[in-house]
C-alpha cells in the first residue's frame, strides 16, 4: 500500500497574528486560570508569594523571579489541582518613594507646608527639589496610579496576564499606598487557607 501525502494546509512559515487573542479567548472561556472557591482543601494547591512592586518597568528579573512558580502552579493543574496563585501590584513603600525621588527628582521635607499648586519639575535636576510630605505623597500616588496602568496593560482579562503567567490576578496591595504592605493574610489568602 502506498503513502500518499496530502497538503493539509499547513502554512510554511507560522502567522502569529492574532494568535494570542485566540488563545486568550478560548482560555478565559473555558476558565482554565480561574479559581474555584468551592473546592476542598485537598483539592486546592495554594502558591502564595509576594507581588511585584509597580515602583518600575516590567523588566527580565520579573520574567526570573516569576518562572518558577508558574511552572509549579501549571504542573499542578495538569494534575487536577485547583491552583490558588492570586497575583496582585504591591505599590507601598520605600521602592514607590525612591521611585518618585528620582522620576520627579524632589525629596520629602516634613517641615515644608502643603503647596496646593505644586507642578513638579519636568525633568530632574542635579539637586533634588525639597516639597512638603503631602505634596509628596501627592507625588506617589499619581506615578503609582500611572504605574499600575502599564502593569495592567499587560494583561488581557481579569483573570490571565498577557505577559504569559498563569495565576489568576488581582490586584493585592490596598486602596492607599500609605496603608501598608501586602501580606499573605490578605482576605483572598485567609478564605482558601494554606494548601
Amino acid at each position: 500500500m502506498a503513502f500518499i501525502h496530502r497538503r493539509t494546509g499547513v502554512p510554511d512559515r507560522p502567522v502569529l497574528d492574532g494568535l494570542e487573542d485566540t488563545w486568550s479567548r478560548r482560555w478565559d472561556e473555558s476558565g482554565v486560570y480561574a479559581f474555584d472557591r468551592s473546592k476542598t482543601r485537598d483539592e486546592v494547591f495554594s502558591i502564595d508569594t509576594p507581588p511585584p512592586t509597580v515602583s518600575g518597568s516590567l523588566h527580565v528579573g520579573h520574567v526570573f523571579s516569576y518562572t518558577h512558580t508558574d511552572a509549579v502552579a501549571r504542573y499542578q493543574r495538569m494534575r487536577g489541582k485547583e491552583v490558588f496563585y492570586p497575583m496582585g501590584w504591591d505599590d507601598n513603600g520605600l521602592p514607590t518613594e525612591r521611585r518618585v525621588q528620582n522620576h520627579f527628582g524632589v525629596r520629602c521635607d516634613p517641615s515644608l507646608p502643603y503647596d496646593p499648586g505644586f507642578t513638579p519639575p519636568k525633568s530632574p535636576g542635579k539637586r533634588q527639589l525639597p516639597i512638603s510630605r503631602r505634596n509628596f505623597i501627592e507625588l506617589c500616588e499619581r506615578l503609582t496610579v500611572e504605574g499600575e496602568k502599564v502593569f495592567a496593560a499587560r494583561r488581557t482579562s481579569p483573570r490571565r496576564p498577557r505577559c504569559g503567567m498563569s495565576p489568576s490576578a488581582r490586584r493585592s496591595s490596598r486602596p492607599n499606598w500609605r496603608a501598608g504592605p501586602w501580606s499573605p493574610s490578605s482576605d483572598t489568602s485567609r478564605k482558601v487557607g494554606r494548601g
